[in-house]
Protein backbone atom coordinates (compact mmCIF):
# COMPACT_ATOMS: atom_id res chain seq x y z
CA UNK A 1 0.00 0.00 0.00
CA UNK A 2 1.43 3.45 -0.85
CA UNK A 3 2.28 5.96 1.80
CA UNK A 4 4.33 6.21 4.96
CA UNK A 5 3.03 5.36 8.42
CA UNK A 6 3.46 8.47 10.57
CA UNK A 7 2.75 7.70 14.22
CA UNK A 8 1.50 10.54 16.43
CA UNK A 9 1.47 10.32 20.21
CA UNK A 10 1.49 9.45 23.00
CA UNK A 11 0.20 12.89 23.97
CA UNK A 12 2.06 13.23 27.23
CA UNK A 13 2.38 17.03 27.04
CA UNK A 14 -1.26 17.73 27.89
CA UNK A 15 -3.18 20.87 27.01
CA UNK A 16 -1.51 23.96 25.52
CA UNK A 17 -3.73 27.03 25.01
CA UNK A 18 -0.91 29.57 24.94
CA UNK A 19 0.83 28.89 21.63
CA UNK A 20 -0.36 28.76 18.03
CA UNK A 21 -1.80 25.31 17.14
CA UNK A 22 1.00 24.78 14.63
CA UNK A 23 3.85 25.61 17.01
CA UNK A 24 3.08 23.56 20.12
CA UNK A 25 4.96 20.33 20.78
CA UNK A 26 3.91 17.20 18.90
CA UNK A 27 2.94 15.61 22.24
CA UNK A 28 0.66 18.51 23.26
CA UNK A 29 -3.00 19.15 22.41
CA UNK A 30 -5.09 22.21 21.64
CA UNK A 31 -8.17 20.52 23.15
CA UNK A 32 -8.25 17.87 25.87
CA UNK A 33 -11.72 17.68 27.42
CA UNK A 34 -12.74 15.10 30.05
CA UNK A 35 -9.47 13.26 29.41
CA UNK A 36 -6.41 13.33 31.64
CA UNK A 37 -2.87 12.20 30.93
CA UNK A 38 -2.03 9.03 32.85
CA UNK A 39 1.38 7.91 34.08
CA UNK A 40 1.59 5.36 31.23
CA UNK A 41 1.21 8.18 28.65
CA UNK A 42 -2.31 7.37 27.47
CA UNK A 43 -5.32 9.68 27.76
CA UNK A 44 -8.00 8.33 30.12
CA UNK A 45 -11.51 9.57 30.84
CA UNK A 46 -12.18 11.18 34.22
CA UNK A 47 -14.41 9.65 36.95
CA UNK A 48 -18.07 10.76 37.09
CA UNK A 49 -19.51 13.65 39.14
CA UNK A 50 -22.93 13.08 40.73
CA UNK A 51 -25.49 14.87 42.86
CA UNK A 52 -25.15 14.11 46.59
CA UNK A 53 -28.26 15.84 47.99
CA UNK A 54 -30.79 17.97 46.13
CA UNK A 55 -31.49 20.24 49.13
CA UNK A 56 -31.14 20.65 52.89
CA UNK A 57 -33.79 21.54 55.51
CA UNK A 58 -34.84 25.23 55.26
CA UNK A 59 -31.90 26.01 52.96
CA UNK A 60 -32.52 28.37 50.04
CA UNK A 61 -28.90 29.31 49.27
CA UNK A 62 -25.72 27.42 48.43
CA UNK A 63 -24.25 25.02 50.97
CA UNK A 64 -20.56 25.39 51.81
CA UNK A 65 -18.85 22.20 53.01
CA UNK A 66 -16.68 23.44 55.89
CA UNK A 67 -14.88 20.30 57.05
CA UNK A 68 -15.02 16.57 57.80
CA UNK A 69 -15.29 15.96 61.56
CA UNK A 70 -14.96 12.76 63.60
CA UNK A 71 -16.86 12.98 66.91
CA UNK A 72 -17.21 10.01 69.27
CA UNK A 73 -16.30 7.61 66.50
CA UNK A 74 -18.84 8.97 63.98
CA UNK A 75 -17.79 10.83 60.83
CA UNK A 76 -19.74 13.93 59.84
CA UNK A 77 -19.74 16.29 56.89
CA UNK A 78 -20.17 19.80 58.28
CA UNK A 79 -21.83 22.48 56.15
CA UNK A 80 -23.31 25.96 56.33
CA UNK A 81 -25.66 28.11 54.29
CA UNK A 82 -27.30 31.46 54.93
CA UNK A 83 -30.06 29.55 56.72
CA UNK A 84 -27.91 27.81 59.34
CA UNK A 85 -25.36 25.06 59.95
CA UNK A 86 -25.80 21.40 59.08
CA UNK A 87 -24.30 17.92 59.35
CA UNK A 88 -24.55 14.72 57.32
CA UNK A 89 -23.31 11.21 58.05
CA UNK A 90 -23.39 10.37 54.36
CA UNK A 91 -27.12 10.79 53.75
CA UNK A 92 -29.60 13.64 54.12
CA UNK A 93 -28.57 16.90 55.75
CA UNK A 94 -29.72 17.68 59.31
CA UNK A 95 -29.93 21.27 60.52
CA UNK A 96 -28.13 21.98 63.78
CA UNK A 97 -29.28 25.58 64.15
CA UNK A 98 -30.71 28.43 62.11
CA UNK A 99 -29.11 31.43 63.83
CA UNK A 100 -25.49 30.76 62.83
CA UNK A 101 -23.93 31.45 59.43
CA UNK A 102 -20.35 30.31 59.06
CA UNK A 103 -17.63 30.44 56.41
CA UNK A 104 -15.10 28.46 58.43
CA UNK A 105 -14.99 25.87 61.22
CA UNK A 106 -12.36 23.81 63.05
CA UNK A 107 -12.39 20.65 65.12
CA UNK A 108 -10.60 20.81 68.47
CA UNK A 109 -11.02 18.95 71.77
CA UNK A 110 -13.79 16.74 70.32
CA UNK A 111 -15.90 19.72 69.28
CA UNK A 112 -16.68 21.51 66.06
CA UNK A 113 -16.25 25.28 66.45
CA UNK A 114 -18.33 27.36 64.03
CA UNK A 115 -16.95 30.89 63.57
CA UNK A 116 -19.49 33.55 62.51
CA UNK A 117 -19.17 34.87 58.97
CA UNK A 118 -18.37 38.54 58.51
CA UNK A 119 -21.37 40.75 59.28
CA UNK A 120 -22.80 38.30 61.86
CA UNK A 121 -22.11 37.71 65.57
CA UNK A 122 -23.34 34.21 66.41
CA UNK A 123 -20.94 31.32 66.49
CA UNK A 124 -21.51 27.83 67.89
CA UNK A 125 -19.96 24.62 69.17
CA UNK A 126 -21.15 21.04 68.69
CA UNK A 127 -19.78 17.83 70.18
CA UNK A 128 -21.97 15.39 68.26
CA UNK A 129 -24.71 15.68 70.88
CA UNK A 130 -24.94 19.19 72.30
CA UNK A 131 -25.19 22.26 70.08
CA UNK A 132 -24.45 25.57 71.81
CA UNK A 133 -24.47 29.07 70.33
CA UNK A 134 -22.00 31.69 71.50
CA UNK A 135 -20.99 35.26 70.75
CA UNK A 136 -17.44 34.78 72.07
CA UNK A 137 -15.95 33.65 68.75
CA UNK A 138 -14.59 36.27 66.33
CA UNK A 139 -15.96 36.63 62.81
CA UNK A 140 -13.77 35.70 59.88
CA UNK A 141 -13.45 33.63 56.72
CA UNK A 142 -10.61 31.14 57.36
CA UNK A 143 -9.44 29.47 60.59
CA UNK A 144 -6.85 26.82 61.51
CA UNK A 145 -5.40 25.18 64.63
CA UNK A 146 -1.67 25.76 65.15
CA UNK A 147 0.34 25.00 68.30
CA UNK A 148 -2.84 24.36 70.29
CA UNK A 149 -4.40 27.71 69.44
CA UNK A 150 -7.13 28.70 67.02
CA UNK A 151 -6.14 31.32 64.43
CA UNK A 152 -8.48 33.27 62.16
CA UNK A 153 -8.17 35.87 59.38
CA UNK A 154 -10.85 38.35 58.22
CA UNK A 155 -11.07 37.55 54.50
CA UNK A 156 -12.20 39.46 51.42
CA UNK A 157 -15.63 40.40 52.80
CA UNK A 158 -14.28 42.07 55.96
CA UNK A 159 -14.81 45.81 56.31
CA UNK A 160 -12.91 46.52 59.56
CA UNK A 161 -9.49 45.33 60.79
CA UNK A 162 -8.99 43.79 57.37
CA UNK A 163 -5.33 42.86 57.96
CA UNK A 164 -5.75 41.44 61.49
CA UNK A 165 -4.68 37.93 62.47
CA UNK A 166 -6.42 36.90 65.72
CA UNK A 167 -5.57 33.94 67.95
CA UNK A 168 -7.13 32.25 71.00
CA UNK A 169 -5.75 31.16 74.35
CA UNK A 170 -3.75 27.94 74.37
CA UNK A 171 -6.01 24.86 74.31
CA UNK A 172 -9.14 27.05 74.44
CA UNK A 173 -10.66 28.13 71.11
CA UNK A 174 -13.51 29.75 73.05
CA UNK A 175 -11.34 32.41 74.72
CA UNK A 176 -10.27 35.49 72.71
CA UNK A 177 -8.99 38.99 73.52
CA UNK A 178 -7.91 37.98 77.01
CA UNK A 179 -4.51 37.17 78.51
CA UNK A 180 -2.06 36.45 75.70
CA UNK A 181 -4.90 35.83 73.22
CA UNK A 182 -4.60 39.02 71.21
CA UNK A 183 -3.88 39.80 67.55
CA UNK A 184 -1.19 40.67 65.02
CA UNK A 185 -1.79 43.22 62.27
CA UNK A 186 -0.13 42.08 59.05
CA UNK A 187 1.06 45.17 57.19
CA UNK A 188 -2.04 47.11 58.17
CA UNK A 189 -2.86 50.11 56.01
CA UNK A 190 -1.34 48.82 52.76
CA UNK A 191 -4.78 48.64 51.16
CA UNK A 192 -4.78 44.85 50.89
CA UNK A 193 -6.91 42.46 52.96
CA UNK A 194 -5.66 39.38 54.82
CA UNK A 195 -7.46 36.60 52.96
CA UNK A 196 -6.27 33.13 53.98
CA UNK A 197 -3.80 31.15 56.08
CA UNK A 198 -2.30 27.67 56.19
CA UNK A 199 0.50 25.88 58.06
CA UNK A 200 3.63 25.13 56.04
CA UNK A 201 6.99 23.81 57.29
CA UNK A 202 5.99 24.57 60.92
CA UNK A 203 5.14 28.19 60.09
CA UNK A 204 1.87 29.94 59.35
CA UNK A 205 1.68 31.21 55.79
CA UNK A 206 -0.46 34.36 55.65
CA UNK A 207 -1.88 35.34 52.27
CA UNK A 208 -2.98 38.87 51.52
CA UNK A 209 -4.43 39.89 48.17
CA UNK A 210 -1.06 40.77 46.64
CA UNK A 211 1.60 39.56 49.08
CA UNK A 212 2.50 36.62 51.33
CA UNK A 213 3.98 36.48 54.84
CA UNK A 214 5.39 33.75 57.08
CA UNK A 215 4.80 33.79 60.86
CA UNK A 216 7.03 31.74 63.18
CA UNK A 217 7.38 31.44 66.96
CA UNK A 218 8.56 28.87 69.52
CA UNK A 219 6.24 29.16 72.52
CA UNK A 220 4.21 32.37 72.72
CA UNK A 221 2.88 34.50 69.83
CA UNK A 222 4.23 37.72 71.36
CA UNK A 223 7.73 36.53 70.40
CA UNK A 224 6.72 35.70 66.84
CA UNK A 225 8.65 36.90 63.82
CA UNK A 226 6.70 38.03 60.76
CA UNK A 227 8.50 37.98 57.43
CA UNK A 228 7.27 39.00 53.99
CA UNK A 229 8.18 36.11 51.68
CA UNK A 230 6.60 37.43 48.49
CA UNK A 231 6.10 41.07 47.55
CA UNK A 232 3.63 40.68 44.68
CA UNK A 233 1.80 37.34 44.89
CA UNK A 234 -0.99 36.56 47.32
CA UNK A 235 -4.36 34.85 46.75
CA UNK A 236 -7.48 36.03 44.95
CA UNK A 237 -10.01 34.77 47.50
CA UNK A 238 -10.70 32.13 50.12
CA UNK A 239 -10.07 28.57 48.86
CA UNK A 240 -7.20 29.71 46.64
CA UNK A 241 -4.46 27.85 48.52
CA UNK A 242 -4.19 24.04 48.86
CA UNK A 243 -1.42 21.74 50.13
CA UNK A 244 -0.07 18.70 48.29
CA UNK A 245 2.76 16.67 49.82
CA UNK A 246 5.69 19.11 50.23
CA UNK A 247 4.18 21.90 48.14
CA UNK A 248 1.48 24.53 48.28
CA UNK A 249 -0.52 25.64 45.26
CA UNK A 250 -1.99 29.15 45.18
CA UNK A 251 -4.16 31.08 42.76
CA UNK A 252 -3.41 34.77 42.33
CA UNK A 253 -5.59 36.52 39.79
CA UNK A 254 -5.52 34.23 36.71
CA UNK A 255 -2.26 32.48 37.59
CA UNK A 256 -1.59 29.25 39.49
CA UNK A 257 1.72 28.92 41.33
CA UNK A 258 3.46 26.08 43.12
CA UNK A 259 5.31 27.05 46.31
CA UNK A 260 8.17 24.72 47.17
CA UNK A 261 10.64 25.79 49.83
CA UNK A 262 9.33 29.38 49.53
CA UNK A 263 10.00 29.54 45.80
CA UNK A 264 7.05 30.45 43.56
CA UNK A 265 6.82 28.76 40.15
CA UNK A 266 3.95 29.46 37.76
CA UNK A 267 2.47 26.17 36.55
CA UNK A 268 -0.27 27.34 34.15
CA UNK A 269 1.88 29.31 31.69
CA UNK A 270 0.58 27.14 28.84
CA UNK A 271 -3.03 27.24 30.05
CA UNK A 272 -4.14 30.84 30.59
CA UNK A 273 -7.83 30.64 31.57
CA UNK A 274 -10.44 31.54 28.98
CA UNK A 275 -13.03 33.91 30.41
CA UNK A 276 -16.56 32.48 30.33
CA UNK A 277 -18.89 33.74 33.08
CA UNK A 278 -22.04 32.05 31.78
CA UNK A 279 -24.20 30.24 34.34
CA UNK A 280 -27.68 28.67 34.52
CA UNK A 281 -30.66 31.02 34.24
CA UNK A 282 -31.36 33.18 37.32
CA UNK A 283 -28.10 32.22 39.08
CA UNK A 284 -25.04 34.22 40.13
CA UNK A 285 -21.57 33.10 41.18
CA UNK A 286 -20.85 32.84 44.89
CA UNK A 287 -17.20 32.03 44.19
CA UNK A 288 -15.73 32.71 40.76
CA UNK A 289 -12.19 31.40 41.26
CA UNK A 290 -10.87 28.67 43.54
CA UNK A 291 -8.46 25.74 43.86
CA UNK A 292 -9.40 22.37 45.29
CA UNK A 293 -8.05 18.82 45.31
CA UNK A 294 -9.62 15.71 43.77
CA UNK A 295 -7.23 12.84 44.37
CA UNK A 296 -3.98 13.65 42.55
CA UNK A 297 -5.72 16.38 40.55
CA UNK A 298 -5.55 20.10 41.23
CA UNK A 299 -8.87 21.64 40.17
CA UNK A 300 -8.68 25.27 39.05
CA UNK A 301 -12.11 26.82 38.56
CA UNK A 302 -12.25 30.10 36.64
CA UNK A 303 -15.93 31.02 36.44
CA UNK A 304 -17.47 28.34 34.18
CA UNK A 305 -14.15 26.85 33.06
CA UNK A 306 -12.68 23.92 35.00
CA UNK A 307 -8.96 23.30 34.37
CA UNK A 308 -7.27 20.25 35.89
CA UNK A 309 -3.57 19.86 36.65
CA UNK A 310 -2.37 16.26 36.99
CA UNK A 311 0.05 16.39 39.90
CA UNK A 312 1.78 13.14 38.92
CA UNK A 313 2.15 13.91 35.22
CA UNK A 314 2.39 17.73 35.52
CA UNK A 315 -0.05 18.19 32.63
CA UNK A 316 -3.26 20.17 32.13
CA UNK A 317 -6.66 19.21 30.75
CA UNK A 318 -10.19 20.61 30.90
CA UNK A 319 -13.31 19.05 32.42
CA UNK A 320 -16.82 19.71 31.17
CA UNK A 321 -19.36 18.09 33.49
CA UNK A 322 -23.07 17.38 33.12
CA UNK A 323 -25.35 20.40 33.57
CA UNK A 324 -28.53 18.36 34.17
CA UNK A 325 -28.37 18.89 37.95
CA UNK A 326 -25.79 21.70 37.79
CA UNK A 327 -23.00 19.22 38.59
CA UNK A 328 -20.65 21.35 36.49
CA UNK A 329 -20.90 24.14 39.07
CA UNK A 330 -19.57 22.24 42.08
CA UNK A 331 -17.68 24.22 44.71
CA UNK A 332 -14.56 23.53 46.80
CA UNK A 333 -14.26 19.88 47.81
CA UNK A 334 -13.80 18.06 51.13
CA UNK A 335 -12.28 14.55 51.18
CA UNK A 336 -13.93 11.64 53.00
CA UNK A 337 -11.32 8.83 52.95
CA UNK A 338 -12.56 5.38 51.98
CA UNK A 339 -16.26 6.31 51.90
CA UNK A 340 -16.85 5.11 48.33
CA UNK A 341 -17.17 1.79 46.53
CA UNK A 342 -14.28 -0.62 47.17
CA UNK A 343 -12.74 1.83 49.63
CA UNK A 344 -12.38 4.71 47.15
CA UNK A 345 -12.03 8.19 48.59
CA UNK A 346 -15.06 10.42 48.01
CA UNK A 347 -14.96 14.20 47.63
CA UNK A 348 -17.98 16.32 48.59
CA UNK A 349 -18.71 19.89 47.60
CA UNK A 350 -21.48 22.45 47.55
CA UNK A 351 -22.29 24.71 44.63
CA UNK A 352 -20.36 27.78 43.50
CA UNK A 353 -23.72 29.40 42.58
CA UNK A 354 -25.52 31.47 45.22
CA UNK A 355 -28.98 30.17 44.38
CA UNK A 356 -28.16 26.45 44.03
CA UNK A 357 -28.86 24.38 47.16
CA UNK A 358 -27.51 21.11 45.73
CA UNK A 359 -24.43 19.32 47.03
CA UNK A 360 -22.27 17.02 44.91
CA UNK A 361 -19.88 14.12 45.28
CA UNK A 362 -17.21 12.43 43.20
CA UNK A 363 -15.17 9.31 43.83
CA UNK A 364 -11.48 9.17 43.13
CA UNK A 365 -12.08 6.41 40.58
CA UNK A 366 -14.83 4.48 38.83
CA UNK A 367 -17.08 1.61 39.89
CA UNK A 368 -19.72 -0.52 38.15
CA UNK A 369 -22.76 1.54 39.20
CA UNK A 370 -21.93 5.25 39.61
CA UNK A 371 -23.02 7.12 36.49
CA UNK A 372 -23.10 10.78 35.57
CA UNK A 373 -26.57 12.19 34.87
CA UNK A 374 -25.78 12.40 31.14
CA UNK A 375 -23.27 10.46 29.07
CA UNK A 376 -19.75 11.85 29.32
CA UNK A 377 -18.25 13.01 26.02
CA UNK A 378 -14.44 12.96 25.95
CA UNK A 379 -12.38 14.41 23.14
CA UNK A 380 -8.87 15.43 22.23
CA UNK A 381 -7.55 17.51 19.33
CA UNK A 382 -3.96 17.53 18.14
CA UNK A 383 -1.79 20.38 16.96
CA UNK A 384 -1.69 21.32 13.26
CA UNK A 385 0.85 18.83 11.90
CA UNK A 386 2.94 19.50 8.79
CA UNK A 387 5.45 16.72 9.44
CA UNK A 388 6.42 13.52 7.61
CA UNK A 389 9.19 10.95 7.73
CA UNK A 390 12.42 12.09 6.16
CA UNK A 391 15.73 10.32 5.83
CA UNK A 392 16.36 7.34 8.08
CA UNK A 393 12.77 7.58 9.39
CA UNK A 394 13.35 10.78 11.27
CA UNK A 395 10.37 13.12 11.50
CA UNK A 396 10.83 16.49 9.79
CA UNK A 397 8.54 19.46 9.17
CA UNK A 398 7.49 19.85 5.55
CA UNK A 399 5.39 23.01 5.77
CA UNK A 400 6.40 23.98 2.22
CA UNK A 401 4.95 20.81 0.66
CA UNK A 402 1.53 19.33 0.13
CA UNK A 403 0.81 15.88 1.52
CA UNK A 404 -1.71 13.21 0.66
CA UNK A 405 -3.36 11.26 3.47
CA UNK A 406 -4.62 7.88 2.28
CA UNK A 407 -6.27 6.93 5.58
CA UNK A 408 -5.75 7.33 9.31
CA UNK A 409 -6.64 5.58 12.56
CA UNK A 410 -6.46 5.67 16.34
CA UNK A 411 -5.58 3.21 19.13
CA UNK A 412 -8.37 3.41 21.75
CA UNK A 413 -10.06 1.50 24.55
CA UNK A 414 -13.86 1.69 24.30
CA UNK A 415 -17.03 -0.30 23.75
CA UNK A 416 -18.89 2.65 22.22
CA UNK A 417 -18.72 4.38 18.86
CA UNK A 418 -15.69 6.53 18.01
CA UNK A 419 -15.89 9.72 15.98
CA UNK A 420 -12.74 10.76 14.15
CA UNK A 421 -12.42 14.20 12.58
CA UNK A 422 -9.65 15.55 10.37
CA UNK A 423 -9.32 19.21 9.42
CA UNK A 424 -6.96 20.04 6.54
CA UNK A 425 -5.32 23.47 6.82
CA UNK A 426 -5.06 24.87 3.28
CA UNK A 427 -5.50 28.49 2.21
CA UNK A 428 -6.02 27.92 -1.52
CA UNK A 429 -8.17 24.93 -2.42
CA UNK A 430 -10.85 23.86 -4.86
CA UNK A 431 -14.40 24.10 -3.47
CA UNK A 432 -16.93 21.45 -4.53
CA UNK A 433 -20.71 21.68 -4.45
CA UNK A 434 -20.69 18.98 -1.79
CA UNK A 435 -18.69 21.24 0.52
CA UNK A 436 -21.14 24.16 0.31
CA UNK A 437 -24.50 22.40 -0.02
CA UNK A 438 -25.30 22.95 3.69
CA UNK A 439 -23.82 26.48 3.91
CA UNK A 440 -26.36 29.37 3.89
CA UNK A 441 -25.96 31.80 0.98
CA UNK A 442 -25.21 34.71 3.29
CA UNK A 443 -22.32 32.80 4.88
CA UNK A 444 -20.39 32.28 1.65
CA UNK A 445 -17.30 34.32 0.76
CA UNK A 446 -16.51 35.30 -2.83
CA UNK A 447 -17.10 33.37 -6.04
CA UNK A 448 -13.34 32.81 -6.30
CA UNK A 449 -13.12 31.40 -2.74
CA UNK A 450 -16.63 30.58 -1.40
CA UNK A 451 -15.31 28.98 1.82
CA UNK A 452 -12.57 30.37 4.11
CA UNK A 453 -11.36 26.86 4.99
CA UNK A 454 -11.93 23.24 4.09
CA UNK A 455 -14.75 21.89 6.32
CA UNK A 456 -13.76 19.25 8.88
CA UNK A 457 -14.26 15.68 7.71
CA UNK A 458 -15.87 13.43 10.34
CA UNK A 459 -16.31 9.66 10.33
CA UNK A 460 -17.99 7.58 13.03
CA UNK A 461 -16.61 4.13 13.72
CA UNK A 462 -19.43 1.81 14.94
CA UNK A 463 -19.55 0.63 18.53
CA UNK A 464 -17.64 -2.66 18.95
CA UNK A 465 -19.74 -3.68 21.98
CA UNK A 466 -16.70 -5.04 23.83
CA UNK A 467 -14.65 -2.91 26.20
CA UNK A 468 -11.16 -3.62 24.89
CA UNK A 469 -8.33 -2.02 22.97
CA UNK A 470 -9.29 -1.39 19.33
CA UNK A 471 -7.67 0.19 16.31
CA UNK A 472 -10.22 2.42 14.57
CA UNK A 473 -9.51 2.93 10.87
CA UNK A 474 -10.92 5.98 9.09
CA UNK A 475 -10.65 5.62 5.33
CA UNK A 476 -11.32 9.20 4.24
CA UNK A 477 -8.38 10.46 2.13
CA UNK A 478 -7.49 14.13 1.82
CA UNK A 479 -4.85 16.45 0.39
CA UNK A 480 -3.37 18.96 2.80
CA UNK A 481 -0.45 21.14 3.77
CA UNK A 482 -1.18 21.05 7.51
CA UNK A 483 -3.72 18.86 9.29
CA UNK A 484 -5.11 18.20 12.75
CA UNK A 485 -6.92 15.19 14.19
CA UNK A 486 -9.75 14.95 16.71
CA UNK A 487 -10.93 11.80 18.53
CA UNK A 488 -14.26 11.75 20.41
CA UNK A 489 -15.39 8.94 22.74
CA UNK A 490 -18.29 8.49 25.18
CA UNK A 491 -18.76 6.72 28.51
CA UNK A 492 -21.35 6.79 31.29
CA UNK A 493 -18.59 6.87 33.93
CA UNK A 494 -18.84 3.24 35.05
CA UNK A 495 -16.41 0.36 34.62
CA UNK A 496 -18.94 -1.15 32.18
CA UNK A 497 -18.16 1.51 29.55
CA UNK A 498 -14.80 2.85 30.62
CA UNK A 499 -12.52 4.41 31.45
CA UNK A 500 -12.03 5.07 27.74
CA UNK A 501 -8.47 5.63 26.53
CA UNK A 502 -6.63 7.13 23.58
CA UNK A 503 -3.10 5.81 23.03
CA UNK A 504 -2.04 7.29 19.70
CA UNK A 505 -2.89 8.14 16.09
CA UNK A 506 -1.58 6.71 12.81
CA UNK A 507 -1.49 8.86 9.65
CA UNK A 508 -0.77 6.94 6.43
CA UNK A 509 0.45 9.65 4.04
CA UNK A 510 3.02 10.66 1.47
CA UNK A 511 4.74 13.92 0.59
CA UNK A 512 3.77 15.62 -2.70
CA UNK A 513 4.83 18.75 -4.53
CA UNK A 514 6.06 22.10 -3.20
CA UNK A 515 3.32 24.72 -2.73
CA UNK A 516 2.77 26.82 -5.84
CA UNK A 517 1.11 30.09 -4.77
CA UNK A 518 2.41 32.92 -2.65
CA UNK A 519 0.04 32.11 0.22
CA UNK A 520 -0.93 28.49 0.97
Amino acid sequence: MPGQELRLGPFVGGLNLFSDPSSIADTEMVECVNFEVTVDGSLASRPPVTQFQATAPSSTTAMKILLLAVLNGTTYLIGSSNQGVYYSTGGAWTQLGSTVQSDTAIQYNNKVWFFPKNGTTNGATWDGTTYTTTTALPAGSSAIVYKERAWIVPGISATTNTARLQFSLTADPGSWNTGDATFIDVSAGDGRKLVDLITYQDNIMLFKEDSTYALAFDSIPSSATLKKVNNTIGVSAKNCVVPFENSLFVCHRDSVYEILNYQWVKVNIKVPPVFDNSSPTSTTYMQTIFLTMWGDRLIFRHYRKIYVFGLRTRTWSEFQISTTNNEHWFGPLTRWPGNGSNGLDVYYGGSCLNEDVRTFKMQNGCDISTVESTAMTCWMKTKNFDSAYGRRYRIFGFGQRYKRMHWWGADVVTNSSVTGTVTPIVTNFQVTWGMIKTTPWGSLNTWQQPLPAIPPISTTWPAPGILAKHFCKFTQGVRYRQINFKIQLTTDGTLNTGPVHVFGILNVMEVHQVVTKGSN
